[in-house]
């Protein structure tokens, strides 16, 4: 390979990666956490106690969201200041 085929190439490289990164395709940080609570003592249980995420509980839990950012509650622990749904639009 010549040396501007190897300029040109590690430049295609760069652009597709900045172009990524800038576009948020790159999996980034997403807008909220789902979490699984048990909605009658609201703790959170184990992911696995959830449906597939489609709302409603499945195996005695229901998801909830966190904004990004904010303290999620350990597994076994009180669970507030969760949103039941996210904004359309919003990556969970």
């Amino acid at each position: 390979m010549t040396a501007k085929r190897r300029r040109s190439a590690a430049v295609a490289v760069v652009t597709i990666v900045t172009a990524a990164a800038l576009s948020g395709c790159s999996g980034g940080n997403p807008d909220y956490r789902g979490v699984c609570v048990d909605p009658q003592t609201q703790r959170r249980v184990n992911d696995d106690k959830c449906d597939d995420g489609k709302g409603g509980g499945g195996h005695g839990g229901t998801w909830v969201f966190y904004r990004s950012g904010s303290t999620v509650p350990a597994v076994g622990a009180h669970a507030s200041g969760y949103s039941t749904s996210v904004p359309k639009g919003s990556t969970v």
